[in-house]
């Protein structure tokens, strides 16, 4: 995580689950997408009394819609979406959703144009969260807390790029 590092507990976990992905051609301009995976993992044994392992997700879920308008002019809409999960301690992170957009134009085979719509609904989901003691300046003892990082606001980028 944050810390840089990780940490083997010792004991032995188990993954089951199903994921599935699905490619759709509508025609010839039109494609769908999606991936689903819907999975269980857990220690074989508690870990500090619980069998939940931090940050495995149970729920995760991709899908986009493509265009390839021609000419080298294309389209993309993209939402995922990652599902609660469990943190340290006990606590649980709350589930994100993000959905973003894409306009491109290979204008060459050297030099390509992209215009990105990022976090479209401007959402305050969280992107990351942990679990874990930190203290601040003004604090004397550390304290047990969510910490995490939000969606960056909604953002237009552009980029323009040449291959040589």
């Amino acid at each position: 995580g944050d810390e840089g590092g990780t940490e083997d507990t010792g004991e032995s976990s188990t993954r089951t689950g199903i994921e599935m992905t699905a490619y759709y051609y509508l025609s010839d301009i039109f494609t769908l997408d999606a991936e689903l995976a819907w999975t269980r993992a857990a220690f074989d044994r508690p870990v500090d009394g619980s069998t939940a392992i931090p940050g495995a997700m149970a729920r995760v879920f991709s899908a986009g819609l493509n265009v390839d308008l021609g000419g080298g002019k294309f389209a993309n809409l993209r939402l995922r979406h990652f599902g609660d999960y469990p943190l340290d301690g006990g606590e649980r992170a709350k589930g994100s959703t993000v959905a973003n957009m894409r306009f491109g134009y290979q204008a060459s085979p050297k030099w390509s144009f992209v215009l990105d719509g990022l976090n479209l609904f401007d959402s305050s989901d969280h992107d990351v969260e942990y679990f874990y003691e930190s203290r601040l300046a003004n604090e004397s003892m550390p304290v047990a807390d969510h910490h995490f990082h939000v969606f960056e606001p909604r953002t237009v980028r552009f980029q323009a790029s040449y291959r040589y």
